[in-house]
């Protein structure tokens, strides 16, 4: 049926049956509506699991301190190398050979940051990502 050429006053036709064209306002952003539902709950999803996961490292932060009598804030880099050092040094070595070593150095630093510090964060990205925004300036709430 390809390079053939249909009238315009021809209906369209799916399988040989004429099918109705939907047009209008209400139809033109379904598919739209969908993949931003989505996004916004996987979005959620992450961040919550992001929050769970500062909040554990701030627990174990916050027990050390007390065990210690002093601020103690562990890096990003010792917690992850406690619990897989292999994926670390796997992280690293790939960084290194694809982006280059200043890019491993711009990932060093975030290591180097506390745990609960950079898994907050990105709790609160995720979360900003998945937040909907309010109606416009001067138009009524739904």
């Amino acid at each position: 049926m390809t390079g053939t050429l249909v009238a315009p006053s021809a209906k369209p036709r799916f399988h040989g049956r004429p099918v109705e064209l939907r047009r209008g306002p209400q139809y033109c952003c379904v598919a739209s509506e969908t993949w931003n539902g989505m996004v916004r709950f996987v979005s959620r999803l992450l961040s919550i699991v992001a929050l769970s996961a500062s909040v554990v490292l701030a627990v174990v932060d916050a027990a050390r301190c007390v065990a210690a009598s002093a601020l103690v804030m562990t890096p990003l880099s010792v917690s992850w190398g406690w619990v897989s050092p292999g994926t670390l040094a796997l992280l690293r070595e790939t960084v290194s050979t694809r982006l280059g070593p200043l890019a491993w150095d711009v990932v060093a630093n975030i290591l180097g940051l506390p745990g609960f510090v950079v898994f907050a964060a990105l709790a609160l990205m995720f979360y900003a990502i998945s937040h909907r925004p309010g109606p416009a300036a001067g138009q009524p709430a739904a």
